[in-house]
């Protein structure tokens, strides 16, 4: 019997399985603002433990166990106090590394419009690659922004990750612009990333 893909909101519980998900999905962006994976892992499960269950961040459980992750942001939901964000990175790494990984960390932040929700934390398990989970995921974004009477939704993508963007497409996520960056391109060995967005129909009930 087929295993079923089930999308919940994070549990208090998830935060160590979360962490070491998202640790490993985005591997170069964490190596290169932390230097290792497990220092990674602990930063990211220290914010899971002081933000608990979340109404704004996703799982996908396959038979128990974390597969996936999503979280959808706003400007007036979603986002993580900065200050606790930065005693966290500084706690962990010291002063000096401290302040060049939130350096790091604010260059890949984006601006958004008030009606705009964004995807952030899109991850899939690798032995769990090629189930739809992905798109699983995108679709309970999706649908929370349209909870929150959000009219588009938009993400962010390397413009080397050509399996993603295809999956975008498919999706029909369309390229809304191109940006390039030297700092980016220095600190994370991409240069060029994508904004891809699509409407959100209003899904409220």
């Amino acid at each position: 019997m087929a295993s079923r893909t089930e999308i919940v909101e994070k549990r208090d519980r998830d935060g160590r399985e979360l962490a070491k998900l998202l640790a490993t999905a985005f591997s170069d962006k964490y190596k290169a603002m932390c230097d290792d994976i497990r220092t990674a892992e602990e930063i990211i499960a220290a914010e899971m433990e002081w933000r608990g269950a979340d109404s704004n961040l996703f799982v996908a459980l396959m038979d128990g166990e974390i597969a996936g992750s999503v979280e959808v942001v706003g400007l007036d939901f979603g986002c993580a106090p900065s200050d606790a964000v930065a005693e966290n990175y500084l706690d962990r790494l010291g002063t000096g590394r401290g302040m060049k990984a939130l350096y790091m960390l604010s260059l890949l932040g984006q601006s958004l419009e008030r009606d705009e929700a964004c995807v952030s934390q899109l991850a899939v398990a690798p032995k769990f690659h090629r189930r739809g989970i992905a798109a699983a995921l995108l679709a309970r974004a999706e649908r929370y922004a349209g909870e929150k009477s959000m009219k588009s939704i938009s993400l962010w993508v390397s413009a080397e990750n050509a399996p993603a963007i295809s999956l975008y497409h498919k999706l029909g996520y369309k390229i809304e612009k191109t940006r390039d960056s030297e700092n980016l391109k220095r600190f994370f060995n991409c240069g060029r990333w994508l904004k891809m967005s699509k409407p959100v129909p209003n899904n409220e009930i």
